[in-house]
């Protein structure tokens, strides 16, 4: 293949993409709905301890969302967890696990 004919091919997958854009937004109400939905998006520094408080007074502050997203940091600070990861089931992410 030469220069010419890769600069051709990079043009026609341009062409082709503007195609499937204009087809994909001329369809778009066929396939989408709009919808207004809270979200309570949330971060738990566990610092490697036990719970020593329920979570749902903090979760529930936020009024009732649709979707909860919570990510939780160091469940498990011991040096196996940290060398393997999640190749070793740990016990310390247990009872987060539980609430």
């Amino acid at each position: 293949v030469g220069l010419g004919s890769t600069t051709r091919l990079k043009a026609d997958k341009e062409e082709n993409n503007k195609w499937v854009q204009a087809q994909l937004k001329a369809r778009e109400n066929e396939f989408t709905r709009s919808r207004t939905f809270s979200i309570c998006l949330g971060t738990w520094n566990v610092n490697g301890k036990k719970p020593q408080e329920a979570l749902e007074p903090w979760l529930r502050d936020s009024g009732t969302p649709d979707i909860y997203a919570i990510g939780f940091q160091e469940l498990d600070l011991t040096p196996e967890a940290l060398l393997l990861g999640d190749l070793l089931p740990t016990s310390r992410a247990a009872p987060w696990e539980q609430l």
